[in-house]
C-alpha cells in the first residue's frame, strides 16, 4: 500500500514538474518566436518601423533591444550610403555640366598634347596633359571614394593650370604630411575647395594669390588646411554657411528631413555634406577668417575611423 502510494506521489511529481517546465519553457520561448518572426519579416521598407515586443526576462529583453540597435545601426547605415552616392552623384554632374562624352575630349586632348611635343610646344602639351588628367578623374564614377594621394594629385594639377593662366600672380605650396596619403576621402573634395578660394578669396583683389595646402596629423585625428591670402569670408556669409552646416549635420541623415542641396554656397555645403557622411560626428570641418587677412578651410577625420583597409564602421 504504501509503495502504491509512494508511486503515486512520484508519478504526480514528475507530471507537475513536467508542467511547470512546460509552462516556463512557453513563456520564454514564445517572445523568442515572436523575435524571429520579426526578424523574418523585415524588409527595407520596414527597417525603420518601431519594434514593440517586450519581456520581463532580463536576458530576452537584451536580447531583443541588442537587434534593436543592431537594426537602426543598419537602417542609418543603408541611408548614409544612399544620401552619400546622391551627393556623389551631384558632384560628377557638377563637374560635367556640358552634356559630352569624356571619351571624345580625352582623345581630343591626347591629339592636341601630341600636336604640342611635335611642333615643339612643351607647354601646350603639359597643358593638355593636366587638363586631360582633371577632366578623367572628375568624370570618372567607379568609386566614390578616393586616396589623399589621388585628391592631392588632382587638385595639383588643377593649380598647375591655373598658373599657366595667371603666372605671377599666383604662387601655391603643398605639404602634405606621407603618413596619411592613404587615408580616404570622399571624390572631388579639396580642389573645389580651392576653386572656391581663388574665385570668391580674390574676386575683388588685385594682389598676388597664394594657396598654402598643409595636412597632417593632429590630436586624435588627421587635417587638412587650405589656406589664402585673399578677402576672406563675409561675416554675414561665414554665419550663414555655419548655420548650414549646423543644419546639416543635424539633419542630413534623418529620414524625416528630405535635404535639399540646391540653395547658395553649394560647393562648400556640398562638401562638408559628404563628408559627414564619411566620418560623421567626428569630422572637422572648419571655415574661419585668419588675423592676418585671408580664409582658411581646416577638414579631417578620427583617427578611430581608418583601417588598414579603408574606413570602418560607416
Amino acid at each position: 500500500m504504501i509503495r502504491n502510494i509512494t508511486i503515486f506521489i512520484g508519478v504526480g511529481i514528475i507530471f507537475i514538474t513536467l508542467f511547470f517546465f512546460f509552462i516556463l519553457a512557453k513563456k520564454l520561448t514564445t517572445p523568442l518566436r515572436e523575435l524571429k518572426r520579426t526578424m523574418e519579416d523585415i524588409t527595407i521598407s520596414n527597417l525603420p518601423e518601431p519594434m514593440p515586443i517586450k519581456h520581463e526576462n532580463n536576458e530576452i529583453e537584451a536580447l531583443n533591444q541588442a537587434f534593436r540597435q543592431m537594426r537602426d545601426r543598419l537602417n542609418q547605415a543603408i541611408e548614409r550610403e544612399f544620401k552619400s552616392q546622391s551627393l556623389q552623384m551631384k558632384a560628377h554632374f557638377d563637374a560635367l555640366q556640358a552634356q559630352i562624352n569624356p571619351h571624345f575630349l580625352y582623345n581630343m586632348l591626347t591629339i592636341l598634347g601630341n600636336m604640342g611635343d611635335e611642333a615643339g610646344q612643351n607647354e601646350i602639351s603639359l597643358i593638355c596633359l593636366n587638363l586631360s588628367k582633371i577632366l578623367r578623374y572628375s568624370t570618372s564614377t567607379g568609386k566614390a571614394w578616393a586616396s589623399l594621394q589621388e585628391e592631392i594629385n588632382h587638385t595639383s594639377n588643377y593649380l598647375s593650370l591655373m598658373k599657366r593662366r595667371f603666372e605671377h600672380r599666383l604662387d601655391y605650396q603643398i605639404d602634405i604630411d606621407e603618413a596619411i596619403m592613404d587615408f580616404p576621402i570622399p571624390k572631388l573634395t579639396i580642389q573645389p575647395l580651392v576653386e572656391n578660394s581663388i574665385t570668391h578669396g580674390f574676386e575683388n583683389s588685385p594682389d598676388p594669390m597664394k594657396i598654402i595646402i598643409k595636412g597632417g596629423f593632429i590630436e586624435n585625428g588627421w587635417q587638412i588646411s587650405i589656406m589664402d591670402n585673399g578677402s576672406g569670408f563675409a561675416g554675414d556669409i561665414l554665419e550663414n554657411l555655419k548655420e548650414k552646416i549646423h543644419y546639416y549635420s543635424t539633419n542630413l541623415i534623418s529620414d524625416q528631413k528630405d535635404i535639399e542641396l540646391s540653395i547658395g554656397g553649394m560647393g562648400l555645403i556640398s562638401t562638408f555634406a559628404r563628408l559627414f557622411l564619411l566620418y560623421g560626428n567626428e569630422l572637422r570641418f572648419e571655415l574661419k577668417n585668419m588675423e592676418n587677412g585671408g580664409a582658411c578651410i581646416n577638414i579631417g577625420g578620427s583617427l578611430d575611423k581608418i583601417g588598414k583597409e579603408g574606413i570602418l564602421n560607416v
